[in-house]
Formats: structure tokens, sequence, C-alpha cells
């Protein structure tokens, strides 16, 4: 069984700011996922922090990093997602929430 996770900020990526309250986004996500995944899925809200230049952290240039923000984001988790679900996800949900991009993480369980 392969467990796909999505992570996807509310903070638009034009104003830098929420634009959509969180629980609507959760049903507009959980809609999208609808539309194109018929198997077991979970969709909620989640918290975390975004810093603003990961490479530069990850590259220990603390001086550029700037700063770190608390997000809300809506956090997705399905079970055996056929590619083709995932990119139709995924890409909905970067339109829909006007985001330059979402988190994608997967592992295999036997």
């Amino acid at each position: 069984m392969t467990k796909h996770f999505m992570y996807a900020s509310l903070t638009d990526k034009d104003t830098q700011k929420q634009e959509i309250e969180t629980t609507k986004a959760i049903e507009i996500v959980e809609n999208i996922v609808r539309a194109s995944f018929t198997g077991d899925c979970s969709v909620h809200e989640a918290t975390g922090t975004v810093i603003k230049d990961a490479k530069a952290f990850n590259e220990g240039r603390k001086a550029d990093i700037g700063t770190s923000t608390p997000e809300t984001m809506v956090h997705v988790e399905l079970n055996d997602a056929p590619p083709h679900a995932i990119k139709s996800i995924v890409d909905g949900i970067k339109k829909a929430l006007n985001q330059e991009s979402i988190l994608l993480q997967w592992t295999d369980h036997m």
C-alpha cells in the first residue's frame, strides 16, 4: 500500500496572506479530492512553520534565511491513489488556493 501526504499552505502566493477561510479551504480541497479519487482519504487542518528561504536555511546561511512564519495548511492523506489522481489533485489545489507548490510525500507499506 502506498500512502500519499499533501500539505497546502493557505497563504496566497500573490498577497502573502490567507485569503480563504480555513473551513472553506478544507471544503474546496475535499471537493477536489472527491472529483479525482474514490479511495480512502482524509482532509484536515494542520499548522506549521514555513521558512521563507529554505535553501538558505539548508545551506547554513542563516543571515539569508529571512523570517519563519506560522502557517495554516490543509493536510491530505490518500491510500493507494494512482499517479493521475495525485497530479489532478495537486493541480486542482494549486489553482483553487493560488499556490506556487504543494508539498507531496509518500511511503510504501507492506
